[in-house]
């Protein structure tokens, strides 16, 4: 009896160990979050403490990086913008692979956040993550995606010059290859006509089924708020690829219109031939939003 209580003792301390081990584990991103509170310009301020720190946590993470990441970088603007950099800039990668789709899809939720901001800071973060977020759908071949984000930024700009002081510092492939992406149309196509868009030889109707990738939209925080649901109709046309090269919203609630179509340019399809020959089919995508 004596014995059976020893053994029992000396079990109970051995798991107490392992018990405050799960406990002190490392908190996602705490020693990333502490530099930047630490260092002069937080964000903005140097790069090499926060690369090293930021590539070391995804390494430690490894499966977990994706969904730690997101529920690390809530609501901050300026967080969302620096990490879409550090998941696809070679200077900040250190040998990493470059997370092209992970950055895109921290510059969609960084675009949700600032929706519906027009203060020049809000306007400003905008052009700046769309100038970066086309880039980097052009070096991934996303050219549609490219051509949504190029035209948000332009549209802004063209509307206030003055918010060219927000426009990213692009070194010289980058520049040159935003330069390359058509703000009206995809690789060199004809911007189309504001209303109706390109010609098309097909009209095929509601197309939701008919796409290969059809992302969702962004649901924006402004939306949100005021309780915004519904369906919103998406005029596209798709091209001899089956990228989409027009998207326009021609009904549903005013504060969806925008998320809708910038959705619309990111789906695919496959391409429709009539007589061996791929030709542009034009018809509707319809997204339907539910308020939480």
């Amino acid at each position: 009896m004596r014995a059976a209580l020893l053994c029992l003792i000396v079990l109970s301390h051995s798991a107490f160990p392992h018990a405050r081990a799960q406990e002190v584990a490392p908190v996602p991103f705490a020693e990333v979050e502490k530099q930047v509170r630490a260092q002069r310009g937080g964000w903005s301020g140097p790069k090499e403490p926060l690369t090293t720190l930021f590539n070391a946590e995804r390494v430690r993470l490894g499966k977990e990086f994706e969904a730690e990441l997101l529920k690390y970088l809530g609501t901050d603007v300026e967080k969302h913008y620096w990490v879409a950099l550090l998941l696809t800039d070679t200077e900040y990668l250190r040998g990493n692979e470059p997370l092209p789709e992970l950055s895109l899809l921290v510059a969609d939720k960084a675009l949700s956040l600032l929706g519906g901001k027009e203060d020049e800071e809000g306007l400003g973060h905008t052009v700046a993550v769309s100038v970066n977020a086309a880039v980097v759908s052009e070096k991934i071949e996303r050219h549609p995606a490219a051509v949504a984000y190029k035209r948000k930024a332009e549209t802004l700009l063209s509307k206030d010059p003055d918010l060219g002081a927000f426009f990213p510092a692009l070194g010289q492939e980058e520049r040159r290859l935003y330069d390359t992406i058509e703000a009206g149309g995809v690789n060199g196509s004809p911007a189309p006509d504001a209303e109706q868009g390109p010609p098309a030889k097909i009209v095929g109707g509601i197309l939701n089924g008919k796409a290969l990738n059809l992302p969702k939209p962004v649901y924006p925080r402004e939306a949100e708020a005021a309780g915004a649901s519904g369906e919103v109709k998406v005029k596209i046309v798709f091209d001899e690829s089956g990228n989409v090269i027009w998207a326009k919203a021609v009904s549903g609630h005013k504060l969806l219109l925008a998320t809708s179509e910038e959705a619309a340019y990111k789906a695919k399809f496959p391409p429709v031939a009539v007589r061996d020959k791929n030709v542009k089919v034009t018809g509707f995508l319809v997204y339907r939003f539910i308020s939480k």
